[in-house]
């Protein structure tokens, strides 16, 4: 992604078993934390879909886990719906939203800046920054291609 240099697989796979896979990589971790650890997926996602897997599991892991190191106490939600359908293209909003420490308004624009760091007292207990925003799989793309 640094240097415009991101690419995407387009390849057949299962969305509901790659996104059970994420989760229950995460529920332990979770789980020792005491934190109530859910997610949702819409029925109307089809089972079968054409994109890359691995960027799908890279970003939601990411989002999965910052969400849980910097929740304390509270819930860790993902949620996968269907946007919409046209043609043979299905349009998907993956969301993760937590209770944790979250991040400054006025600090938020710099999340996807290279070598940016949110807060210095954060990244030292917790080891880097964290989201308490909705963050879409589709807009880090969209992020991503833009920078």
């Amino acid at each position: 992604m640094e240097a415009g240099k991101l690419s995407i697989e387009y390849i057949s796979f299962d969305i509901r078993e790659l996104i059970e896979e994420i989760i229950k990589t995460h529920a332990r971790k979770a789980e020792e934390k005491g934190l109530d650890f859910r997610y949702s997926f819409s029925s109307s996602i089809p089972d079968v879909l054409i994109g890359d897997p691995h960027r799908i599991r890279q970003v939601l892991s990411n989002l999965i886990s910052n969400a849980i190191k910097f929740t304390e106490k509270g819930s860790v939600s993902v949620d996968i719906t269907r946007l919409y359908v046209k043609d043979d293209e299905v349009s998907l909003k993956f969301s993760v939203v937590d209770t944790g420490i979250g991040i400054a308004q006025e600090d938020q624009g710099r999340l996807f800046k290279s070598f940016s760091q949110i807060e210095s007292t954060f990244t030292k207990k917790f080891g880097g920054t964290g989201t308490k925003k909705i963050r879409s799989y589709f807009d880090i793309l969209e992020k991503a291609k833009n920078d």
